[in-house]
């Protein structure tokens, strides 16, 4: 099937966890001759495999590989958003078609399915300091009042997170400010297709898929990666680890808080920040000086 369908041009494959999507979508696409752009917010990062479901052989058919893209393209701890996968769909989509290919789209996330289909006008918004520094003082009351002024709050996860609420504000002065751009947005036809099991079904499928993953060395594969993201807090040589060690030997307060003022040295993530909390169980614990953990 080319590019010269005429009835659609994208087909959707969704539905709920573990029902089958990637496997449906790769055997579509083998009988097509397509290709499969993934749609799932998770699986763009690498060395995230079985957590995130990467299910390599479904891609498989009869021995013949599927192509199949945005998979593994960021390291973890990218913070990827809905603009960013919009831009990269586009990008694959277009290359798909121009080879005369069918694209199967698959998920996955819903947001970034329906950011696709229903084509937002997204731009990137970048942070604006001078107004943050305005609503700093602002009540979480005002702050909702002032968002509610420029559109109707039907998601309510804006405005129950103040870091939210600040940013969802930054992106609507943006927008009042700049006019949605024109731009070549492609003219999509797209056929659907859901993919739904009953209750019971859907629980025991998650349920085994949970179990073979397990076993398969999820848990493995989540300390391979925090110690490699993150030596200095769980790696063999970490500070996690010599905690712990403290911890078997019943330390006094003064040892725990030397190691965790090296720890809040090195610390970026507030990992360590969680640990200082629970340590402090061995005694008062002084807030560590700012002067201090200067490097």
């Amino acid at each position: 099937m080319g590019k010269g369908s005429a009835a659609f041009n994208l087909i959707t494959i969704l539905g709920h966890t573990a029902g089958g999507k990637t496997r449906f979508a790769a055997c579509l696409a083998d009988r097509l001759g397509g290709e499969v752009i993934s749609a799932d917010s998770r699986q763009v990062y690498r060395r995230m495999n079985l957590g995130t479901g990467k299910d390599y052989m479904d891609y498989q058919v009869d021995g013949r590989p599927v192509a199949h893209h945005l998979i593994d393209v960021l390291e973890p701890g990218y913070e990827y958003n809905v603009f960013e996968y919009q831009r990269d769909f586009l990008r694959v989509y277009r290359d798909v078609r121009e080879r005369g290919n069918m694209a199967v789209l698959c998920g996955g996330s819903g947001l970034y399915i329906e950011a696709v289909l229903k084509g937002y006008r997204l731009m990137r918004v970048p942070a604006n300091k001078t107004l943050r520094k305005e609503l700093r003082e602002k009540s979480m009351e005002e702050l909702c009042a002032m968002l509610a002024s420029f559109k109707n709050l039907h998601n309510k996860t804006d405005t129950e997170n103040r870091k939210r609420l600040l940013r969802a504000l930054e992106i609507e002065h943006f927008y009042r400010d700049r006019p949605q751009p024109e731009d070549d947005y492609p003219d999509l036809r797209p056929l659907i297709l859901g993919i739904r099991f009953d209750r019971e079904s859907r629980r025991e499928r998650i349920s085994q898929r949970l179990m073979a993953r397990l076993k398969e060395g999820m848990v493995e594969e989540v300390e391979a990666l925090l110690a490699d993201i993150f030596p200095w807090v769980f790696g063999p040589k970490s500070i996690m680890h010599a905690l712990i060690d403290l911890a078997d030997r019943e330390p006094t307060s003064h040892e725990v808080y030397n190691l965790l003022i090296i720890a809040h040295r090195l610390d970026k993530t507030g990992v360590i920040k969680q640990s200082y909390d629970t340590f402090s169980r061995y005694g008062p614990m002084p807030e560590p000086n700012p002067n201090m953990l200067r490097k």
